[in-house]
């Protein structure tokens, strides 16, 4: 393997940063393509990079959406423009006058990818990002090809795996570079001392709904294990086209229910059992939304251990998912829907 295989290594090493809008290396791809699995049910997702990480977003029909959170933390490097800029200025003579430059709260990379072909690349080596339930990747999409290690982008090679990396060994790493204007990604995936270098032309951004939860207080809120969850959706009558959210304060604690073509289905569940880790409602009450709307969860409850379901005042809910991204510590991704209706 060559010597300048290291976490040090710059990215790109030849050339000037200044032809970069963001630069970034993540030791292990895998946290990344759960996340983007977990929101993959439409082909087109908007990315969002700032100070404070990646964020991911999908909307359909302007009535839900699913955001995917990787934070900066997860990141082995991480820089804006607005630090390639400076570190660029302060290797030039103090004396010569440069231009204000943005403060790092100030950066916002903004572009729309194609979800389906990002994951082509992210996973275009077999077995890469550690198969989840059965879950396959397949590379036919991906704009890139497996190489040598002489072929990497700019000399560049991804960081090796850290040491004692006990479960995460045979992992992806994953270099990332958006250019100037935002226009094309750059992905250099090194597996096992084998590099592959793909290239992804971006769209812009397009404008999402603003559905501000947060806004609103929360009157319902609870946390259940993802499995469970994922469980009871898959009972209830896939025909339905609406699903009601119900919050009581006493037993049933919380109700799912549907109205399809078989019938009615319900699953009940009690907050003093193992499976739930909060609840609280303030009112009995349920709301309605559409059923494949929710169902949208299921992509997500696949990858996740923790679910944490809200109802605002206005009715809008929002699942949050926990996903593991490392042995300590865990990403998330969040699901908003509109409610069609409320009852007391």
């Amino acid at each position: 393997m060559p010597d300048s295989l290291t976490p040090t290594t710059p990215l790109p090493p030849s050339g000037s940063t200044l032809d970069y809008a963001f630069i970034a290396k993540l030791q292990n791809v895998r946290p990344l393509v759960h996340l983007l699995k977990a929101i993959h049910f439409k082909e087109r997702a908007q990315c969002v990079i700032t100070a404070q990480g990646v964020k991911f977003s999908i909307e359909d029909s302007r009535s839900v959406q699913a955001h995917a959170y990787l934070q900066r933390q997860f990141f082995q490097d991480f820089r804006l423009a607005d630090q390639l800029l400076r570190s660029t200025a302060s290797a030039a003579d103090s004396e010569t006058t440069t231009p204000a430059t943005p403060t790092a709260s100030d950066v916002e990379i903004a572009f729309s990818v194609q979800l389906n072909v990002l994951l082509g690349c992210l996973t275009i080596f077999s077995g890469s990002a550690s198969h989840h339930h059965g879950a396959t990747n397949s590379p036919s999409s991906a704009a890139g090809g497996t190489m040598g290690p002489s072929a990497a982008v700019a000399g560049y090679h991804a960081p090796p795996p850290p040491a004692n990396s006990g479960t995460y060994r045979g992992f992806t790493s994953l270099g990332w570079v958006v250019n100037r204007q935002g226009s094309e990604l750059e992905f250099v995936l090194e597996e096992n001392e084998v590099i592959s270098v793909c290239k992804l032309a971006t769209f812009e951004a397009e404008d999402m709904a603003e559905f501000n939860f947060g806004q609103n207080p929360v009157c319902d809120r609870l946390i259940i294990k993802s499995e469970v969850l994922r469980d009871a959706l898959a009972e209830l009558d896939p025909s339905s086209e609406k699903i009601a959210f119900g919050f009581y304060h006493h037993a049933p604690h919380f109700r799912l229910s549907t109205t399809g073509m078989g019938g009615s289905t319900e699953v009940n569940f009690a907050k003093d059992t193992d499976i739930m880790e909060a609840f609280f409602c303030t009112e009995a009450h349920s709301v309605t939304y559409r059923f494949n709307q929710v169902k949208q969860a299921l992509n997500a409850l696949v990858y996740s251990t923790k679910t944490s379901i809200r109802v605002n005042t206005q009715g809008f809910l929002s699942m949050q998912f926990m996903i593991p991204a490392d042995r300590t510590d865990s990403c998330f991704v969040e699901l908003l829907c509109s409610p069609l209706h409320s009852s007391a």
